[in-house]
């Protein structure tokens, strides 16, 4: 059940999460890293889903936009003087 799940999640999502992280993040391979960063995240906490099949949408977009922002967090920390 729970591959079955991700699976249609993927297929579903892939596509928009890829475009959404590519639209902001320059590099095509962090890109790519954050696509994966994403669907690990759903795979590895897809027992605690909810029943609707809108909250997947909501859900997945939520962890999409996150790793964006740790992305950027990542990037303004290495390029800070250290002290």
């Amino acid at each position: 059940m729970k591959n079955e799940l991700f699976l249609e999640l993927y297929q579903c999502f892939s596509g928009k999460v890829a475009g959404y992280i590519s639209s902001r993040v320059e590099s095509s391979q962090d890109a790519e890293e954050l696509v994966s960063r994403v669907f690990l995240n759903v795979y590895q906490n897809i027992d605690d889903l909810f029943e609707e099949k809108e909250a997947y949408c909501i859900w997945i977009y939520v962890i999409t936009y996150n790793e964006v922002i740790n992305y950027y967090r990542k990037q303004a920390r290495k390029g800070s003087p250290s002290v």
